[in-house]
This record gives structure tokens, sequence and C-alpha cells, in this order.
């Protein structure tokens, strides 16, 4: 029921792409970008665990500061095209990092961005489906996640071994473009996101048949 859920409804469709996306950019840059990088440059082996903390502030740091922008409702989709930019950017020059204050920094960004995507319409999502859905609808979130943590583990793995950085500044570029295209056709994704009312009403107020469809 979950995976129906998330094929069905079009914001669901769209965040499961963009959720997959995310996680094929982000989840193989500290078990294996970051030490590459680390040795490649000479860095001290003992740095690895600092970038990974420095990482994880960047994450809290996006989290307290950074995610009530994004929880206004006002321009969802130039806030959202925004992070990507950043995170993409950010990325970028991390694989092409040769200091550890050159990786820390762009780490930070990465952890900021990274955090703040994965929290768009987060709530909204959640309250807008039945209330005996949702945890059906977290599982599938979370399966979602998985597959995209080992794709990006696979791909990532494969691109910097066979192509080096250079390989991996087109896979965050293709990724990025794919995301922008997501944005850019899902229209309605945004006014779900921008949506005022009542989020538990939702679909039962602008798409009664597929909350029909949601309780079949």
């Amino acid at each position: 029921m979950g995976v129906k859920l998330k094929l069905t409804l079009p914001p669901e469709r769209f965040f499961t792409v963009s959720g997959f996306l995310l996680s094929l950019a982000t989840a193989a840059t500290l078990p294996l970008l970051v030490p590459s990088v680390v040795h490649s440059h000479g860095l001290a082996e003992g740095q690895v665990g600092l970038l990974s903390s420095i990482f994880a502030v960047g994450s809290v740091i996006g989290l307290i500061f950074l995610s009530p922008l994004v929880a206004e409702k006002r321009n969802q989709r130039k806030k959202f095209s925004l992070l990507w930019l950043l995170l993409t950017f950010s990325l970028m020059g991390g694989a092409y990092s040769t200091s550890f204050w050159q990786l820390a920094l762009t780490l930070l960004i990465v952890g900021a961005t990274s955090a703040c995507l994965s929290l768009i319409g987060m709530d909204k999502r959640t309250l807008s489906v039945p209330p005996e859905l949702r945890i059906r609808l977290t599982a599938a979130t979370l399966v979602v996640g998985q597959l995209a943590s080992s794709a990006s583990y696979l791909v990532v793995g494969a691109t910097a071994s066979r192509f080096g950085y250079e390989g991996l500044l087109f896979m965050y570029m293709a990724v990025f473009l794919v995301a922008m295209s997501c944005a850019c056709l899902s229209k309605m994704v945004w006014r779900f996101l921008e949506d005022a009312g009542d989020s538990e009403l939702y679909y039962q107020n602008h798409h009664p048949r597929l909350m029909k469809n949601m309780l079949s």
C-alpha cells in the first residue's frame, strides 16, 4: 500500500524521485569520497573522523537555522532549486578539494543543504494522507531511501574508479539537471506545498478522487 501511494499521489511521486536523487548524490560522500580525497592529497588519516563530524554539524545547522525558512509556504520551488544548486556546487567542490579546510567547508554546506532538502514537505505529506496509511507511507519512504543509498555506493564508486574526480562532476551535474527538470514539470507539487488550508483535508477538498482511491 505504501508503494502504491507513492506511485498514485503526484507529490509522493515527485518527492520519491527527489529523495532518491538526494541519496544518490550524498549517501556515499562520507564513506567513499572523503577517504579518497584525504588519501589522494596526503591529508592526515585521522581527519576523516573530524570531517564526518563537520558533516553532522552542518546537518544540525541546516535543521536549526535553515529549516524554518524552508518551512514557510512561499516560493517553495525557488527554495528547492537554490538548495539543490548549493548542494551540487558543494559536492563538486568537495571532489576537487586539496586541503582540510576546503573539504570541511564543502561538507558543512552539503550537510546543511541535504538536511533541509530531506525535510521539504515532510509534515504536509504525512498529514495529508489518512492516519491509517501514514505508517505504510513512512515505511515505503525508508525502503526507497535504502535502495538509493545502495545505488549511491555503486554509482559513486564505479564512477570514481573508472573516470576519476572528473566523472563525479558529470554525475553530480546530471543528478542536478534531473532534479531541476522534475521541479519544473511538477507544478502540482508546489501548489500542494504552498496551500494554506488544513493539510488533513487537502486531498478531500482538492482531489476527492485520489482520496477515494486511497481509502479503497
